[in-house]
């Protein structure tokens, strides 16, 4: 009993079912390399996934420890195991440093860009936690660290970086940015408070949602300038549709509900739009 306990505590800790917003793109940047000519291989797919398991569980593990002492203020987030004690700062800095020489494992195991590229990867997922003490902008830099997820899965496969893999990192980076303004939105009278940047606090309701909205639109923009830079079929603009009504969606029921409806669009829309995007690369790419 102690030891699912603890196992459950771990995964609420580092939000495990939230990897359904980032861990598609990864899936969809290997597709690409696959699609580009690359061999596909296992092997590497294997340590893309434990990379990423890795690097996120390193970096929620990081945010809880840096945000403990203001989540235990925040009557949304006091319960959380860490604030609340049911977790251990040693204990959860052991599980920060296991996951992230997990990360840097995986990436050796890859190729020598992606070990090289694993260090400044693990200073940008460490350095969004304190962001917000000091920007508005940290919507974006958590959209920005998530973004090397589909970016490293290219590299790990192609063994090289090219530009227009960026088309998708950034279509992520605009996708994770506007989900996570709408989440922010729960706190916006707390970081008032305790003078935390984050958009809300900064333009309040309306002008955020607007703000979401547009960010959602250039994500769009750069789903398709990805599908034009590696010339996807037909397949791919149909899902390409669904995930531009899926936005849409969002937008509309959070204008009409707020964060009442928050898990509805936070989790099972940004979830849904992710896959969809997966698929719609991996059908665009296939059956050409």
């Amino acid at each position: 009993m102690k030891l699912s306990r603890d196992i459950a505590e771990y995964a609420e800790m580092v939000k495990l079912g939230h990897t359904l917003f980032a861990l598609p793109y990864a899936l969809a940047g290997f597709c690409l390399a696959v699609f580009s000519g690359f061999d596909f291989s296992a092997a590497k797919l294997f340590w893309v996934a434990s990379a990423f398991f890795g690097a996120r569980s390193a970096a929620m593990g990081f945010n809880r420890i840096a945000d403990a002492e203001i989540d235990a203020q925040n009557p949304r987030t006091k319960n959380r195991a860490l604030a609340a004690g049911r977790i251990s700062k040693k204990s959860a800095w052991g599980f920060v440093a296991a996951s992230a020489l997990l990360m840097v494992f995986s990436a050796a195991m890859l190729n020598k860009l992606c070990f090289y590229l694993s260090f400044p990867a693990i200073a940008v997922l460490f350095g969004y936690s304190y962001c917000k003490r000091f920007t508005s902008l940290s919507h974006i830099v958590l959209g920005a660290a998530l973004s090397l997820a589909p970016i490293g899965a290219w590299c790990a496969l192609a063994g090289v970086f090219e530009k227009k893999i960026l088309f998708l990192g950034l279509a992520l980076m605009f996708q994770i940015a506007a989900f996570d303004i709408l989440y922010a939105l729960q706190d916006e009278e707390f970081d008032k408070s305790k003078n935390l940047h984050s958009i809300p606090a900064l333009l309040g309701r309306k002008k955020s949602v607007a703000t979401s909205a547009a960010f959602l639109a250039i994500s769009l923009a750069l789903l398709y300038f990805c599908a034009e830079a590696f010339s996807l079929g037909a397949y791919f603009y149909a899902g390409f549709a669904v995930v531009a009504m899926l936005y849409f969606a969002a937008i509309f029921i959070f204008a009409k509900s707020g964060t009442k409806k928050i898990d509805l669009v936070f989790f099972y829309i940004n979830a849904s739009c992710s896959f969809l995007t997966l698929v719609s690369i991996f059908a665009g790419g296939y059956f050409l």
